[in-house]
């Protein structure tokens, strides 16, 4: 069977009659079943958006607009406009930002957060073994350079989960 125009929002409305929104990055080959989208996969700041409320089916972000702030913005909208958390009836909420994923772009106003941050140094960090299949065993151990890479990267995927946790806190607040 092909799953064309098969997606979990056409079985949550066929169920119960579920409202469905999906806001942020996904791989479906359909939006269909969902009664408001709002897609992408974009970090940082600016960027086009896949949405089915916007011509042409695209919107375009202004350069001051951090990518987890609008996901969490449009999913409010979406709830508070279509009054969905006052209808009594059920729906679902499907918010996917792409952050923390590399290159893991803060918030501006999260730059100064997270010091001090660095990777977990578990017992496999840098660990190297002769026995490994000789891709893996032919890596040289991590230089003092890759080690700060690796520390800035985990930096700023903290900085990128406090929007996250805005985006969240301020959801429930919402459904509430």
């Amino acid at each position: 069977r092909r799953y064309v125009n098969d997606s979990f929002g056409v079985h949550l409305r066929a169920l119960k009659g579920y409202s469905v929104g999906m806001f942020g990055k996904s791989n479906f080959n359909t939006m269909e079943g969902f009664d408001r989208w709002f897609q992408g996969s974009f970090l940082g700041y600016g960027g086009t958006w896949e949405d089915n409320e916007s011509p042409g089916f695209y919107y375009k972000a202004a350069p001051s607009e951090y990518a987890t702030a609008l996901l969490g913005n449009k999913s409010m909208e979406w709830l508070r406009r279509d009054n969905v958390t006052g209808m009594g009836g059920p729906f679902f909420l499907y918010f996917a930002p792409h952050c923390p994923h590399t290159p893991a772009m803060p918030a501006e106003w999260y730059n100064e957060t997270c010091v001090g941050v660095k990777a977990p140094r578990t017992p496999a960090y840098n660990y190297t073994n002769s026995g490994f299949h000789e891709l893996v065993a032919r890596q040289p151990p991590l230089s003092a350079v890759d080690a700060v890479l690796i520390d800035d990267l985990a930096r700023r995927r903290c900085q990128c989960l406090l929007s996250v946790d805005d985006a969240h806190a301020a959801l429930v607040a919402t459904i509430q």
